[in-house]
């Protein structure tokens, strides 16, 4: 019955995630990851994967903090530091086999893409977490973390096709009616 219930906080997140990388606004994005890594730390803890419940602890609080980045004690760089740093160390505290490298990596990473003020940036860094953390899920039997990672990578897919390609292939769109060469000059006259 436990595992059922662990598997349901992974199932939970899965939503919570997949919505998160639909968001326009970086705020909006840090909120649902902040409700998602709630959810998986407790997936986590009941399948005894302690260095996947940590990370996800400290990404709650990373996403907390870097929701304020427009206050002026969230601006610190150190934040930044600090983040990376305690994910080092809970990493070697935590350290359960091989794969929980895994989970340290995609942490470290997100860390980075979520400091990130530029959003075009965060969603292509966002593209390498599931991979790594779906590794961690796989060796763990974390079934509700490994449908959120590939579901991630499809939503942060899509994402960066919707606000990204797409946006991009507009204005290029809209800019080539007034890009007329000299030669097609010539030719209509």
């Amino acid at each position: 019955m436990e595992n059922y219930i662990a598997q349901a906080f992974g199932v939970l997140a899965l939503i919570a995630m997949v919505l998160s990388y639909q968001q326009r606004t970086r705020y909006r994005l840090l909120m649902f990851q902040i409700a998602a890594n709630l959810l998986l730390a407790s997936n986590y803890y009941l399948i005894g994967a302690y260095t996947g419940c940590v990370m996800c602890l400290i990404s709650m609080a990373r996403s907390f903090v870097f929701s304020k980045s427009h206050t002026r004690w969230g601006k610190s760089r150190l934040w930044f530091y600090g983040f990376l740093s305690i994910s080092v160390l809970a990493g070697a505290l935590t350290w359960g086999n091989f794969y929980s490298i895994f989970a340290l990596a995609a942490t470290l990473l997100l860390t980075v893409a979520l400091y990130s003020q530029d959003t075009k940036r965060m969603r292509l860094l966002l593209l390498f977490c599931p991979p790594l953390f779906f590794v961690y899920n796989f060796v763990n039997h974390s079934i509700g973390g490994m449908g959120s990672d590939i579901f991630c990578f499809i939503s942060a897919l899509i994402a960066v096709w919707r606000f990204d390609v797409r946006k991009a292939e507009k204005k290029e769109d809209r800019a080539k009616p007034d890009e007329i060469s000299a030669d097609e000059t010539v030719n209509k006259i």
